[in-house]
């Protein structure tokens, strides 16, 4: 499921679904056309529930409650899945801590109530301005990390969806303690990690914003070597918010520290 806490929006698809959700409804669709489109995209087999079922269940009603628009059918499904306890079997087993699944537990009930309790009157959605990557493909922008490093990512294709155009990037095989260390230098001559590609997002977010006034990231160079493009299965997604974020430092450490190790 990817979670990094034991909230109900504390995963990738949870939280992913929550801003597809949100679109959606700014877009126009009523709440179960999206409903609709959500199942068919984050591909949900009705027939056969799982653990990323029961997330997408439990994740949807929420957000429909506090947009003030949930369906009687997805509150049915949410509290069918609290009510028999099937989200905590998922968490047992993924070997969750039993102390993460008595909170997790609480979440639930707290869900519940919520859910049974009047939802608010539904509001207008605006859309969120589209994502647009500054950087173009073969070039090489810096992100300094909270850890002091700066590391280089050079930018191999781009991605587009309904939220915008996102940069599919390679980190560099290489990491500096200042930026006068790889200015004017032919970044050419170093290598491309051999771990996979990732996604890089929230390019219109005020973190990265946050991040370019400090100096932290920023146009480093072009990049002509050889990229060896890896495996498109389970391509992470790099939020810079998240990564800034102490709350998912356990999560940080597990899923990027391939990138940033070495």
């Amino acid at each position: 499921m990817g979670a990094w806490g034991t909230a109900i929006f504390s995963s990738d698809l949870a939280a992913d679904m929550r801003g597809d959700f949100k679109d959606l409804i700014a877009n126009g669709k009523t709440p179960a056309q999206a409903r609709k489109e959500l199942v068919s995209s984050y591909e949900i087999d009705l027939d056969a529930p799982d653990a990323e079922t029961h997330d997408f269940w439990l994740a949807l009603s929420l957000i429909q409650w506090k947009m003030g628009r949930l369906e009687a059918c997805v509150k049915k499904q949410a509290l069918k899945i609290i009510d028999s306890g099937a989200n905590l079997e998922d968490w047992k087993e993924l070997d969750a801590a039993p102390s993460d699944i008595k909170k997790r537990g609480k979440v639930l009930q707290e869900l519940k109530q919520t859910l049974l309790s009047p939802q608010p009157e539904a509001k207008t959605v605006k859309k969120r301005p589209a994502n647009i990557c500054p950087y173009k493909v073969g070039e090489v922008f810096f992100y300094k990390h909270s850890n002091g490093y700066y590391y280089l990512f050079v930018v191999i294709s781009h991605y587009t969806d309904n939220g915008g155009t996102y940069a599919r990037a390679q980190i560099l095989q290489a990491k500096f303690q200042s930026e006068a260390e790889f200015t004017g230098q032919d970044l050419n001559k170093i290598p491309a990690r051999e771990v996979n590609t990732l996604i890089i997002t929230d390019w219109n977010s005020r973190e990265y914003k946050r991040l370019v006034k400090a100096n932290r990231m920023g146009l480093a160079g072009q990049y002509m070597g050889k990229i060896e493009k890896q495996s498109c299965g389970g391509i992470p997604v790099f939020n810079f918010r998240d990564l800034e974020n102490e709350r998912y430092s356990k999560y940080i450490a597990e899923h990027f520290a391939e990138w940033f190790d070495f």
